[in-house]
């Protein structure tokens, strides 16, 4: 079993995973995702996933196979979560909150 390059990723990424098998006759190639039956298997060397999501991360398998035999590689995909801003209030903002709140302690 070989090895394609591992992905670390984004959501909303696009990712793309190459299986580099070669052979005579010429190979049939498809991939996989290795412990998920919902996957459905592409067939070639390129695999592509557009708009990745945190439920598309796992273990990628590529089969390829002619009437020689069978050889297999598998790639990792991590999808981090996307960056999330915060916006911060200003200053004034916070002071005027604070006001507020001595108010109500006040009562």
């Amino acid at each position: 079993m070989g090895q394609t390059e591992n992905k670390t990723l984004q959501e909303g990424d696009n990712a793309e995973l190459y299986c580099n098998m070669s052979g005579f006759p010429d190979p049939t190639v498809m991939w996989t995702k290795v412990q998920d039956g919902d996957y459905n298997a592409e067939e070639g060397k390129l695999l592509n996933i557009t708009n990745i999501t945190r439920a598309q991360a796992g273990k990628y398998k590529c089969n390829a196979n002619n009437t020689c035999g069978e050889e297999s590689a598998v790639a990792y995909i991590d999808v981090q979560c996307k960056n999330v801003m915060f916006q911060e209030c200003n200053k004034t903002q916070s002071l005027r909150l604070m006001q507020v709140r001595e108010v109500v302690c006040g009562n």
